[in-house]
């Protein structure tokens, strides 16, 4: 994957849920190859999507993730992306079953 499909910034709605869906898996790509550079870029758009969606509870773990990115606390970006995975993809699936 180029930078460039990395960094590409979120529909001007900021409300699609397969961004949320993309950004997550590009953040893990990322964490995998240690760039925290560039998580540092996902993740705020990501924050910007949750907070376009009203998702506070997403919000403020990505902006714990952004700090943690920030301080290169490698441990602690991990979990608070599993956190993040874990409550959207179970609001999806949850959805979902509503529809």
């Amino acid at each position: 994957m180029s930078e460039a499909a990395l960094i590409k910034p979120p529909k001007p709605n900021g409300q699609d849920p397969n961004a949320v869906t993309q950004k997550i898996d590009q953040l893990q790509q990322l964490l995998d190859q240690e760039n925290l550079e560039l998580m540092e870029v996902i993740a705020h758009q990501l924050k910007g999507i949750f907070e376009g969606m009203n998702a506070e509870e997403l919000k403020n773990l990505v902006f714990k993730m952004e700090l943690a990115i920030r301080k290169s606390r490698i441990g602690a970006v991990s979990e608070y992306l599993e956190q993040i995975a874990a409550i959207w993809y179970a609001q999806k699936a949850g959805a979902a079953r509503e529809n």
